[in-house]
């Protein structure tokens, strides 16, 4: 079987991300002093083509919504790159963010409501 895939080049990358890293402080006592850092995100690299989707799965508390929020820019990202169409994200205004926000979408989906009790994994992601 030939694979007919394009070679990715940045021409044919809409978003990409490099590096991603998000890290929360874990504050403990009377003056909330920084005792450690969570990882929440620790280095996600990702490139999304033109017209396709992306879906982040996985256990509770992976990760998979701080991605979101980060490439959004609903919270701010510790390190990496953030690229949309050619352009660096990171460091945009919030006024220019918010209009690119228009052009981006994430959906969290309640698992519950979405996925048949009745089929293991497999089969749905078959289906």
């Amino acid at each position: 079987m030939t694979n007919h895939k394009l070679p990715i080049t940045n021409q044919n990358i809409t978003l990409r991300v490099e590096g991603l890293k998000k890290y929360f402080p874990v504050r403990r006592g009377f003056f909330q002093r920084t005792a450690g850092w969570i990882k929440a995100v620790d280095g996600i690299d990702l490139d999304i083509e033109p017209g396709k989707t992306l879906a982040l799965v996985g256990e509770s508390g992976c990760g998979k919504s701080t991605v979101a929020k980060v490439i959004l820019r609903l919270i701010e990202p510790d390190e990496g790159k953030l690229i949309y169409k050619g352009n660096d994200i990171v460091n945009l205004s919030h006024k220019k963010m918010k209009h690119l926000r228009k052009e981006m979408q994430i959906v969290f989906q309640d698992p519950f409501g979405s996925l048949n009790p009745r089929m293991t994994v497999g089969q749905t992601i078959e289906e």
